[in-house]
Formats: C-alpha cells, structure tokens, sequence
C-alpha cells in the first residue's frame, strides 16, 4: 500500500522592511533614533527611516506605503511628537 503524504502549502507576507521607526525629527533625529537605527542594522534589521521628511512635505502616499510593506511599526515618543 503506497502511503501519501501532504504538504501545507505556506504563504509568507514577505514585507520590504522590518521595521518602521515613526519619530518627531526635531526632537529626536541627531540623538537617540539615530542611535536606534544604528542598532537595528547592525542587528540585519532592514529599517525604513527617512530623515529627508521636513515640515510641510507632501509625503503621505510614501509613508503610507512604507508602513504597509514594514513588520513592525516602531513609534519613539517625545516631547513634540503628536
């Protein structure tokens, strides 16, 4: 008697990033978020952060699909965050 085995068939939701790192630039961008970054690429964490996003930006559209191809949304609170 032939036995037969079955496989699952697995999908994985492969994302672009690892990580999201939401952060207010002022309060945090030359200090610790920088810091943060550093750390989770040297951790081989693939880490969407852009520090080119400047008040006024029209940059919803880029942060939107950066969040939807990202694990892991990471938000650094601060004094001026919100």
């Amino acid at each position: 008697m032939a036995s037969s085995s079955s496989q699952a068939v697995t999908t994985v939701d492969l994302k672009k990033y690892d990580v999201f790192i939401s952060f207010r630039g002022d309060d945090t961008r030359a200090g610790f978020t920088s810091h943060l970054h550093s750390a989770l690429k040297r951790s081989y964490l693939e880490t969407y952060i852009d520090y080119r996003i400047e008040k006024g930006d029209q940059v919803w559209a880029e942060l939107v699909k950066a969040i939807k191809d990202s694990t892991l949304f990471l938000v650094v609170f601060s004094e001026n965050y919100a």
